[in-house]
């Protein structure tokens, strides 16, 4: 639709009045600092006394304020030049109008070079530049990257100036590779290249990467941002070094993307709402100092900030205005993000008119999908004022539904007309339930599940048949890769499973399969994990402090497997880690320790930490390694535990064939009837019960795969370790990595075997429903649907064979509940409790979340927080819990904050007080808020019900 507006920029006089000096705090990016004051301050210089001759753009924009002057400037000084291509000429000003965008996001200018470091003499020693060309891939354009960025700059800087006061020669480039959701946040940074020798330095930098926010990217995706930087020990005149090109190098003018309204049809609804309407990178004024810019504006009805920066006679100066967007009549419809079955939504309708008379406005408002217009509300006849607004609500019922629906209105005033069209997530209430059961079918199988407290439409279950091993490992393989995010840990459960399952598909030909983008899944994961290496070679769970043993093994095996399906991975890197851990020797056989990191690597005891560095070193191609190894081999005669005994077998099939062979015999011998290993006392991430023993079995099965003497106890592992496989995975990473490296090497080994026909008769409840047959041929699952046979209650099950044949499966029953059931066990306790559960809309709720371990230290405890729809809850509070040390990292979802802390002491209790602001009204619940230790996962949470909250109008 789009509303139509230009500007014309006349010189006229400015009273001048310089800035003021920014403070300590603003200037190094102090992070306990406000965030309204650490968005970036404008620096004023001694000799910035006059305003630039030809700043008539410039002070057009707003002519009762000040034009905001950065400094009169040699153009050697000049450290970047913000939107500009050249240094002007011809008595005109040339100058970017560096962001149009909707006040309130952060839109403003930049273009590439920008100089945060200072100007001219009054520079700070150590300075950082952007330099050469900012590769970015998606619908956010990048001169609105740049603006966000250089906000940040001062805090980019601190990140050097902090190192170079321990190393005063240090300085290089880096890159710093950022992906940014369709949110605005950024779920990745991380270094991709850098010359720079300070890790320091580059985690630092990739943090202050991650706090950033952007403006949503048009068309919402995700942006794949690379940005390069430069620092430098010296003053400011260092810039007329070879290391920032002149000229072009500047800035690249590049074409911003206008909507073409002229040849289309006018459409019947709002639905553009670009949050950045225009980015001029070159604007020249005449010799009278007058410019002109057109522009259309998007469909949203808001007032946008207008930027200018430019350049003129080696003058720089910078402003910023308002413009305002309007109609003559107008609606606006705010909506949540997300919304859920039983929330009653009060849809606020906003109607304002510019007319000289009263008008009757007939308003319309329509749904689809799941969402249920409340008693007929939907039409309604509203007398406005003459120049006025007002605000009615349409109540809109949630039923039961997980889907997107759309919500559409439109008013007529006379021949007036205005309608919006917006979307909103419609989710399912309640919690996933699940049972499950699975192994060999042989013969006759009864199974017993008990469905308690479902909610009505929400049973469904499923027999699964696996002719072949292919089809176990293939069947929904594709739907577990995943954007990896957190630390170290977090990254690695979702990237090293993405590995595995993509090195089968690539052998399979089952890649076209994948709902996620491979290279994006495969970059995002390998740019997060490579910035957490620390200047020794090795990793952190965060890239802070010294560097992990186990974890840097853990990362060796990663980036080792990683290589197969993704050659970008740096030689340097892997090697700077192996040499950590060559380093990390200690003469006897084992490996010295730097502590325990986050998710408990280092916490086992030494001879597991020790049997794990080995055999990740062994993996990897490194075996000069005579002590250890002899170590191993002593280890594999004395231990009867079967997962030490794993690790020594694996590690000597690569050195030592005859003693390898012995300890799989022994190995060979633990196995139980179930085909699984149990029996391990702990594993190198300290894993008990079902953890332990998929960890045990997977290295197991691939123990006894390369041995080759135990064909019928890999095939029994493999199907053992194929029933204890969830939604996504096998629990903790390290089980769902060593089942996954396990079940991978199986399906190879099977893939050429010749499958025969067979059939399964099901009974439910003691009747026949169905017999599944399957042909011999199949490389795929066979399904069985029992959804429609259950309701709530115990069911008996029962599967019986027809042909004699032995076949794998799995049975899975889910539902939703209320609130799921608190582990007996569960090591913390968690509170939720909001102030009121009543507020006016814009009113602050208080809502504070208590965790606490219950009775022994918790490893990497977290708790995620649900939040009712329509309520806000704003990053800089979030950014200070982790500033003050009171959480150590977070992320945020439509309707839930995930908090994450390191570790609980005994007893360690933790208030998290948090203000939400409502933004829609109506009465919505929060989900249930959960708490569990990271790697042993939900399984042993405790939950708290979801808060009830009323928004009025």
């Amino acid at each position: 639709m789009g509303t139509y507006g230009y500007r014309r920029f006349r010189r006229v006089p400015v009273e001048e009045e310089p800035d003021a000096e920014p403070s300590d705090e603003a200037r190094i990016g102090r992070t306990d600092v406000r965030m309204e004051k650490a968005r970036g301050n404008r620096v004023a210089l001694p000799e910035a006394r006059e305003l630039a001759p030809n700043a008539g753009l410039l002070a057009q924009l707003d002519a009762n304020r000040q034009a905001g002057i950065l400094g009169v400037l040699e153009p050697q000084q000049i450290g970047g030049l913000l939107g500009v291509e050249g240094l002007g000429g011809g008595g005109g000003l040339e100058g970017g109008l560096g962001g149009l965008g909707t006040k309130g996001l952060g839109l403003g200018a930049s273009g590439y070079g920008t100089g945060a470091g200072g100007f001219g003499s009054s520079a700070i020693r150590g300075q950082a530049r952007v330099v050469g060309e900012p590769a970015v891939q998606g619908s956010l354009d990048r001169n609105v990257i740049g603006a966000v960025i250089k906000r940040h700059m001062n805090q980019i800087r601190y990140c050097y100036q902090r190192e170079l006061a321990k190393d005063p020669a240090l300085q290089g480039s880096l890159t710093v590779r950022a992906v940014i959701t369709a949110e605005g946040t950024v779920s990745e940074a991380s270094i991709s290249k850098s010359t720079l020798g300070s890790a320091s330095v580059g985690a630092c930098v990739a943090g202050r990467f991650r706090r950033m926010r952007f403006p949503a990217p048009a068309g919402g995706g995700t942006v794949v941002v690379s940005y390069p930087f430069v620092f430098h020990p010296g003053e400011g005149a260092w810039a007329q070094g070879p290391v920032v090109p002149r000229g072009p190098s500047y800035a690249v003018v590049r074409e911003f993307p206008v909507p073409d309204y002229a040849s289309a049809r006018r459409p019947e609804r709002r639905t553009d709402f670009r949050s950045t309407v225009m980015w001029a990178p070159r604007v020249r004024t005449d010799a009278t100092g007058m410019a002109e810019v057109r522009f259309p504006l998007s469909d949203a009805i808001t007032t946008f900030t207008v930027t200018a920066e430019g350049v003129g006679g080696g003058h720089v100066g910078r402003s910023t205005t308002e413009l305002h967007s309007t109609l003559p009549f107008v609606l606006d419809v705010p909506l949540p993000e997300q919304i859920a079955f039983g929330d009653r939504l009060l849809l606020p309708v906003r109607l304002a008119s510019k007319r000289d008379e009263a008008v009757d406005v007939a308003l319309s408002a329509r749904v689809s999908g799941p969402l249920r217009i409340e008693d007929e509300a939907g039409e309604q006849r509203i007398a406005l004022q003459a120049g006025s607004s007002t605000t009615t609500v349409v109540p809109v019922l949630v039923p039961q539904a997980r889907t997107r629906a759309t919500v559409t209105v439109s008013a007529t005033a006379g021949s007036l007309v205005d309608a919006v069209e917006r979307t909103i997530d419609v989710v399912p209430r309640g919690f996933p339930r699940t049972w499950a059961e699975g192994g060999t079918l042989e013969g006759t199988q009864h199974h017993t599940t008990d469905i308690s407290d479902p909610l009505d439409g929400s049973i469904g279950g499923r027999l699964t048949l696996y002719p072949s091993a292919l089809s176990n490992l293939l069947d929904g393989m594709e739907d577990m890769v995943r954007l990896p995010g957190g630390c170290f840990e977090q990254t690695s459960s979702s990237n090293y499973p993405n590995v595995l399952i993509l090195q089968n598909l690539d052998r399979t030909g089952g890649g076209a399969r994948l709902r996620v983008d491979r290279t994006t899944a495969l970059s995002t994961g390998y740019q997060r994990l490579t910035s957490y290496q620390v200047g020794a070679g090795g990793f952190e769970t965060f890239g802070q402090g010294p560097g992990k043993e186990v974890l840097s093994a853990y990362g060796l095996l990663q980036f080792t497997d990683m290589k197969r399906v993704w050659p970008d991975v740096d030689a340097n890197m892997l090697q700077r880690d192996v040499s950590f851990l060559y380093a990390a020797r200690d003469g006897s056989g084992g490996y010295t320790s730097t502590g325990r990191s986050s998710h408990d690597y280092g916490g086992a005891p030494k001879q597991v930490n020790d049997a794990f560095i080995t055999w990740a070193m062994v993996e990897s191609g490194h075996r000069d390694l005579d002590a250890e190894l002899a170590r191993q081999a002593a280890l594999a005669v004395q231990t009867s535990d079967p997962y030490l005994l794993a690790l020594a077998a694996l590690t000597l099939q690569h050195t030592d064939p005859t003693s390898a062979a012995r300890a799989m015999d022994r190995l060979a011998s633990l196995q139980d009837d179930t085909g699984a290993f149990p029996g391990a006392a702990t594993t190198v991430v300290g894993s008990r019960g079902q953890n332990a023993v998929v960890e045990t079995t997977g290295l197991a099965t691939l123990a006894m795969l390369r041995d080759g003497r135990h064909p019928s106890r890999v095939r029994k592992a493999a199907h053992w370790l194929t029933s204890r496989r969830s939604t996504y995975g096998w629990g903790s990473t390290q089980a769902t990595v060593l089942a996954l490296k396990a079940l991978e090497a199986v399906s190879a080994f099977e893939a050429g075997r010749t499958q025969q026909a067979g059939a399964v008769r099901v009974h439910v409840d003691g009747e026949p429903i169905d017999v599944v047959r399957w042909t011999g041929s199949e490389t795929g699952p066979v399904e069985l649907d029992l959804g429609p046979h259950l309701a709530g209650g115990t069911h008996q099950i029962v599967l019986e064979t027809l042909s004699g044949l032995a076949i794998p499966y799995a049975l899975e029953v889910g539902w939703s509940a209320e609130l799921p059931a608190d582990h007996p066990d569960a090591p913390l306790g968690l509170e939720i409790a909001l102030a009121t559960d009543r507020a006016e809309l814009g009113e602050p709720v208080r809502l504070k979340a208590t965790v606490a371990a219950k009775g022994s230290a918790v490893p990497s405890p977290i708790a995620r927080i649900g939040l009712p729809a329509g309520t806000r809850v704003d990053t800089w509070q979030l950014e200070q819990l982790k500033d003050r040390g009171e959480i150590a990292f977070f992320e945020t979802r439509p309707r839930e904050v995930t908090l994450y802390w390191e570790g609980f002491a005994a007893g360690e209790r933790h208030e998290v007080a948090l203000d939400l602001t409502p933004e829609v009204p109506g009465t919505f619940t929060a989900p249930a808020s959960s708490a569990y230790p990271y790697y042993d996962g939900e399984r042993w949470g405790v939950w708290a019900r979801g808060a009830r909250l009323t928004v009025t109008p």
